[in-house]
């Protein structure tokens, strides 16, 4: 999946994300280690912790 794109849509606990990646027109769901995502765009303000407010691209890079 490197190269892939996809949207931050949650973040778990034990350093676990959520990412929504659409390829082939069709939308998975991720739960990838945060080690193998980098930003694709800036990171937009968030009010909790945990919550993810506004779309946040990530790349894959594992």
């Amino acid at each position: 999946m490197r190269g892939a794109l996809g949207v931050l849509i949650s973040i778990r606990p034990k350093q676990r994300l959520l990412v929504s990646i659409s390829m082939m027109m069709r939308t998975v769901i991720a739960e990838v280690d945060p080690e193998w995502v980098s930003a694709a765009s800036p990171a937009p303000p968030r009010k909790s912790p945990g919550s993810v407010n506004q779309p946040y691209v990530v790349g894959y890079t594992a």
